[in-house]
């Protein structure tokens, strides 16, 4: 157990407790907070390489390069009220490659598990080594596959809190495409909406009793993109980014001290609700498409443009999206 002490996972943890001493044989089963196995980053013992630890990463970096610091996982803000990774197997049932899934479980504290419609064909795949060498679940519009929450998430409420939304997805073809609804179709209350309408990208919130949504920007992209929506209640106003970049922004004066509160609208992932909020989603919305991850957070704080960044970077990085942030962005060339 000697010779390891003195580096520190972001829990706090003196990895001494998991690294015990020399080894030839490859370090698995231990995990990161996102979900790689820790395999991926640490590699065989090796004093040649690594005298002051004993131990080198996969590309032959000293791992004290890799601690005494945080490890950025979307749990290290707070707030994290939704997590759906397509790359822990550990949450989706089946994890089989090309496997029709049965359900998919949040990894915030809030745990909601999302499921298939019964049927075989109305299934999600998993898609194992989909992209950057990870998993994505894979959504076919014509045989309309989706996730509907459990009961718990349809009580989801913001109250009075602010709120983003962060997704990775990739539209492969259609002019219409849900990644994430909660929200009765064409209404604007208990509204949240991630669509892409008509080829243009349609983020939702309500604000007041007639208006809340970000203004329409054109999205025709097929390739893998990160979007991020900021709802910022405190200064009234909302923003949209897609890849790091502002792509529309909605203001207000005043705001309802009762948006969003526990409607029992179903929340989904790859459709768009029904008029009535659940039942069978609307047809011509289902996603065509990859869905990497999904992530959100409410706080009574607004989310800080660092923040917000610092998730794009985590994301862009895990997603090997590094090239499609802005010359500008703090995480263009380095990890959060």
């Amino acid at each position: 157990m000697s010779g390891y002490s003195g580096y520190t996972a972001s829990s706090g943890y003196d990895l001494s407790l998991i690294f015990q001493g020399g080894t030839t044989n490859i370090i698995t089963g231990f995990k990161l907070a996102n979900g790689d196995d820790i395999s991926t980053i640490f590699a065989a013992y090796s004093t040649a390489y690594a005298p002051s630890t004993g131990l080198i990463s996969v590309g032959g970096v000293d791992i004290s390069t890799y601690f005494n610091r945080i490890i950025f996982s979307p749990l290290t803000i707070a707030g994290c009220c939704l997590w759906m990774d397509a790359n822990d197997s550990s949450k989706i049932s089946p994890a089989t490659n090309n496997s029709t899934i049965n359900s998919w479980t949040d990894k915030s504290p809030n745990a909601y598990v999302f499921t298939s419609p019964t049927t075989t064909t109305a299934k999600p795949k998993f898609i194992s080594n989909s992209q950057n060498s990870k998993s994505t679940i894979a959504f076919s519009s014509a045989n309309s596959q989706y996730f509907v929450g459990d009961a718990n998430s349809k009580i989801f409420a913001l109250n009075t809190s602010s709120y983003a939304l962060f997704t990775v997805f990739k539209k492969i073809s259609g002019t219409n495409a849900s990644m994430y609804s909660k929200s009765a179709f064409n209404a604007l209350t208990n509204r949240i909406l991630l669509v892409i309408d008509n080829n243009k990208l349609n983020c939702g919130f309500t604000h007041d009793a007639s208006t809340g949504k970000i203004p329409l920007t054109n999205n025709t992209s097929t390739e893998y993109q990160i979007i991020s929506v900021i709802i910022n209640r405190a200064q009234g106003i909302d923003t949209s980014y897609v890849n790091g970049t502002s792509a529309g922004t909605y203001t207000y004066t005043s705001d309802s001290t009762t948006d969003f509160t526990a409607s029992g609208y179903d929340t989904l992932i790859g459709a768009y609700n029904s008029s009535t909020g659940t039942g069978t989603p609307q047809t011509a919305y289902y996603l065509n498409g990859n869905i990497c991850e999904i992530i959100s957070y409410k706080n009574t704080y607004d989310m800080t443009v660092q923040t917000r960044e610092k998730i794009e970077g985590y994301l862009a990085y895990r997603w090997n999206l590094q090239s499609v942030l802005p010359s500008l962005h703090p995480y263009k060339n380095s990890y959060p």
